[in-house]
């Protein structure tokens, strides 16, 4: 485990009864000692600033606003230097709390530890030193097959911030849905972001019929730009980074119904041959680069992430091989055969984000010789896949299906709705593990851990939630916490206080006090 180079605001007390094992805190914290004795919230206190740093946040200023001036009992905000920018101690004790960080986020953190400890308007004892193990703590919502209102993600966020994750990944197209105003693409979200209403199960299984906004029956929705930099801003101040995904070349069924022009061209004199359709943009015409940058360039002005996300994943080459325009294309650039298109393709659209002062990032296709330092890949496939892509010297976030596909069962099927995939139960969301397959000098390269939510089978906000929580709990503790002090049958514990918590909240959580287990194989 990374040293804390924390300033702590006191020595650590030797443990007592009541063990760090024995805390409810999700994630857990580094390190941390029980102390005897509680630090009540309704008592007089005052508040001290011993930093130049801004405190206030949404977490903290519950604490700081009740503070009464020459209160004997005190809260001290103090600097402290520390080498991880999220790092924090704390030290609380009957008559004093000091709080202890080297940034905004620092005391960020602090206070959200603060609010998950306190109990019946009091803090027990104790001394925490902490920071997160990985900079990437991530949940993926996707609003494309079913879109979710900006109330919903505002709740989200909430939620999600009070476990310490720190980025939403908005897949905000896909072929069945656009998400996101593009004024000067208007048919994006006039037309491509409504669809036919067909029962779960089928409407995905065979083409999509796009209907106009206000056809009655139409079925979608999207952000409107002013909704979007809304959920950007309430993220922020939650410690949450919104990384937008604007999938490129495939997936973009929605995008060729709208604008047909950006899809790959029959060969003349071919009309009536049978070819391969095509949904993809076409990558030999120089029209799709020009849509790519303008509609990429809007969603800058909403989204001041690091990092973009271009998707790159299962895109259907089979209607390249037989484009003019893409063998035209290939030829033009000395490539062997058109799939290396896409390769060509995010190349071309990395250097572009990076001249905007962002960087690229997209699924584990988009590993190729042409990947570069500057880009990073989301290891869906398998955690395997990184390796090809550490050794080009690029970053990788881990969210393989084996552990990280929140859509997947999490129980019993015959006990729940419809979902997609096998059975994916907290524990084996809680036993990732990277250091068991990558080398510590692979490790470098790991940005962090993502737990994933495609919404196929998940049309409500109630199934939603359900699918999320408890397992994006596993996802928040490997993140922050790491796998050194892993334990399972305490993490369990610890998480079934917190879905009793968000039950209480009115949130739909799957209540794993309920859990059966692993499905039954038939006989």
């Amino acid at each position: 485990m990374k040293a804390l180079h924390l300033l702590a605001a006191a020595a650590m007390m030797a443990c007592g009864a009541a063990t760090a094992q024995a805390q409810t805190l999700l994630p857990a914290p580094q390190e941390m000692t029980m102390g005897k004795g509680y630090f009540s919230l309704t008592k007089p206190y005052d508040v001290k600033r011993e930093t130049t740093v801004q405190t206030d946040n949404v977490f903290l200023t519950p604490f700081l606003s009740k503070a009464v001036a020459g209160a004997k009992r005190v809260v001290i905000l103090r600097s402290g230097r520390t080498a991880n920018r999220e790092a924090y101690s704390l030290h609380i004790r009957p008559d004093t709390i000091v709080v202890v960080a080297d940034n905004k986020l620092g005391f960020l953190r602090a206070g959200q530890t603060l609010q998950q400890w306190q109990r019946d308007s009091r803090l027990r004892s104790c001394d925490i030193a902490d920071e997160p193990q990985y900079q990437w703590r991530g949940y993926m919502m996707d609003f494309s097959r079913h879109f979710f209102d900006a109330d919903f993600v505002k709740r989200q966020i909430d939620i999600l911030a009070s476990y310490k994750i720190n980025v939403l990944h908005m897949h905000l197209v896909d072929g069945v849905g656009w998400r996101l105003v593009i004024d000067r693409y208007p048919r994006l979200t006039s037309y491509g972001a409504w669809r036919k209403r067909q029962p779960d199960g089928k409407w995905w299984q065979a083409p999509v019929e796009f209907l106009k906004e206000g056809t009655p029956g139409a079925y979608g929705g999207y952000f409107t730009k002013q909704q979007l930099r809304n959920i950007v801003r309430y993220a922020e101040e939650r410690g949450i980074t919104c990384v937008p995904e604007i999938e490129m070349p495939g997936h973009n069924d929605e995008v060729t119904a709208c604008y047909p022009e950006l899809a790959c061209r029959q060969p003349e004199g071919e009309a009536t041959r049978k070819l391969p359709t095509s949904t993809e943009l076409c990558p030999g015409n120089e029209g799709v680069y020009s849509f790519l940058e303008n509609v990429l360039d809007e969603v800058f002005d909403i989204f001041p992430s690091k990092y973009i996300h271009v998707g790159g994943d299962e895109a259907g080459k089979g209607a390249w091989h037989t484009c003019p325009v893409c063998q035209r294309k290939a030829k033009e650039l000395g490539l062997s055969n058109t799939d290396d298109l896409q390769a060509y393709l995010i190349s071309r659209m990395s250097r572009f984000i990076a001249s905007r002062g962002h960087k690229l990032i997209g699924w584990d296709e988009i590993i190729s010789d042409s990947l570069n330092t500057d880009e990073a890949v989301m290891v869906w496939r398998d955690i395997n896949h990184s390796r090809k892509a550490i050794s080009r010297g690029c970053d990788v976030v881990l969210t393989p299906t084996s552990n990280c596909y929140l859509d997947y069962h999490q129980d019993d099927p015959s006990n729940l709705p419809h979902a997609v995939g096998p059975y994916l139960p907290l524990e084996q969301v809680y036993a990732l593990c990277p250091e068991s397959v990558l080398t510590p000098d692979e490790m470098q390269h790991v940005l962090g851990v993502q737990g994933n939510m495609w919404t196929e089978w998940i049309a409500t906000p109630e199934y939603a939630e359900f699918m999320t929580y408890p397992r994006i709990l596993a996802i928040a503790e490997l993140g922050w916490t790491g796998t050194a002090k892993k334990d399972y049958k305490d993490f369990r514990k610890r998480a079934i206080v917190q879905v009793d918590k968000l039950k209480a909240a009115g949130h739909n959580p799957f209540d794993l006090r309920h859990e059966v287990g692993e499905p039954r194989k038939k006989k």
